[in-house]
């Protein structure tokens, strides 16, 4: 039986942030490889429900993506199921960010309600 991480127990929200989505030492963050890890982020969560909004963090060290999903019912599910689960080599971890921290950082993400697919 596969081991998962523990999860840092924090209040829901819709907004969730995946470290180690991708390696930005070893990737160039060009738009193409943006959209590769948008579309990858986006197949995996496709089957939880609706994410509305997603940000790859060009600057991260992390390798850090941003997503709020539909409701805090389908984050959770998300979190859930990528938490500790690897993805391009790497270890993702999954939490929860405060919606008005979200929204601080990605103002855009306020008003985005239209479900976001991926594009393959």
């Amino acid at each position: 039986m596969a081991r998962r991480l523990a999860v840092r127990r924090t209040r829901p929200t819709s907004c969730v942030k995946l470290k180690n989505a991708f390696d930005p030492l070893k990737q160039e963050i060009s738009n193409s490889t943006v959209s590769e890890i948008e579309n990858a982020i986006l197949e995996k969560c496709v089957q939880y429900g609706g994410i509305s909004h997603i940000h790859v963090s060009r600057s991260s060290k992390e390798g850090t993506v941003y997503v709020k999903c539909h409701s805090k019912e389908e984050a959770c599910d998300i979190r859930e199921s990528l938490h500790g689960t690897w993805f391009n080599g790497k270890l993702i971890t999954a939490s929860f960010v405060q919606e008005s921290r979200y929204h601080q950082r990605f103002p855009e993400a306020v008003k985005s309600n239209k479900l976001l697919f991926p594009a393959r």
